[in-house]
């Protein structure tokens, strides 16, 4: 609340009285030159902009930073958060937050994509047995979306998982 307000009353100041006045005065302040204050704002300015620019890691990224030793494990665990990412892999919230029940987790994420951490670290747990059950499972539609199987129940179409 009180910086909201300081940044209103700093830009109210600018507007009032001009960029390089209050620097001017910010200078002889705090004894250093106009040049290490404009200095001062440009480093803040680029500093607060690179943190806009950051995304979020790629699969690939998050695999790496696992640090999987098995490759097959890796290639495993990356296909799924693939599969997660395209929503073919635990598709609904619902089911994330089963998923890391079932496994002992709980997730304070907010949403699918904020769960992934966690989703990531209990597949580095999971055997390649159960990472291929999961895989099959993907593959024969069983992450398909309670939405997907109402709509072919409706149309009287069996769904690919059952």
């Amino acid at each position: 609340m009180h910086a909201d307000l300081l940044d209103l009353e700093v830009q109210l100041l600018v507007l009032k009285h001009g960029r390089q006045r209050i620097v001017r005065s910010l200078a002889g302040i705090s004894e250093v030159s106009e040049a290490d204050i404009e200095r001062q704002l440009s480093a803040a300015c680029s500093a607060k902009s690179a943190k806009e620019r950051t995304s979020p890691p790629t699969i690939t990224e998050l695999v790496e930073r696992a640090e999987i030793t098995s490759s097959s494990k890796r290639e495993r665990v990356a296909t799924l958060l693939r599969e997660f990412e395209q929503k073919r892999f635990l598709p609904e919230r619902r089911l994330v937050d089963r998923f890391c029940f079932e496994h002992g987790s709980k997730v304070a994420a907010k949403s699918r994509t904020a769960a992934l951490p966690t989703v990531l670290k209990i597949l580095t747990t999971l055997s390649d047995d159960d990472l291929d059950e999961l895989l099959d499972s993907v593959r024969n539609g069983g992450g398909s979306s309670g939405f997907a199987q109402l709509a072919a129940a409706i149309m009287d179409r069996p769904t690919k998982a059952g």
